[in-house]
């Protein structure tokens, strides 16, 4: 651990849909956390899983990870519409490749958020091998007092995925960094 840093609790994620709170099995891939200073919340994406009834979302959460507020997210990264009872997906994320990646810019009121992967409508996964590429999605949005309002979306290439088999040569947005309100690395 880095010198001063020190683990002090270990926090659930809430889920603001069922009564009891909890995520089901299943429920939860949570990838990108980000502290936002202007209105002391935590910042958290959730990637979904295809196939489950978890969605892909945006929450804001007091630093005690209680849930303040979900962010909004377009309907066309939710899966969960006109899902096929086979499983068939004819909208929104590929299985566990919704929001990997959440940023703030450094001076707090720009925020990134991205899939890994394509959407269903843009085409074939590059997580699915056989030399796939193609444009995927990244959402910018700005504050609106202590919330946040969607203001533009962005595409970057998603470079093929080499072996869909074994895990070697995956390639997909994994995370990202705000340097400022319209860089990114």
């Amino acid at each position: 651990w880095p010198v001063g840093l020190e683990v002090v609790e270990r926090r659930r994620f809430r889920n603001p849909a069922d009564e009891s709170r909890l995520f089901g099995p299943d429920g939860l891939d949570p990838a990108g956390i980000a502290y936002a200073p202007q209105t002391e919340t935590l910042l958290r994406a959730s990637e979904g899983r295809s196939g489950t009834n978890s969605p892909v979302f945006v929450h804001a959460a007091t630093l005690g990870s209680q849930f303040l507020r979900e962010i909004p997210v377009d309907d066309k990264y939710d899966h969960r519409i006109e899902q096929g009872a086979d499983g068939e997906l004819p909208q929104g994320i590929f299985s566990s490749a919704g929001f990997e990646s959440l940023t703030l810019a450094p001076a707090g009121d720009v925020l990134f958020v991205a899939p890994e992967d394509r959407l269903v409508r843009d085409g074939t996964p590059a997580k699915a091998g056989n030399g796939v590429t193609g444009l995927a999605r990244s959402v910018r949005y700005e504050r609106v007092g202590e919330s946040w309002a969607s203001a533009q979306e962005f595409a970057y290439e998603v470079s093929a995925r080499e072996d869909s088999l074994s895990g070697d040569g995956v390639i997909s947005l994994v995370n990202l960094l705000a340097v400022d309100d319209d860089a990114l690395l």
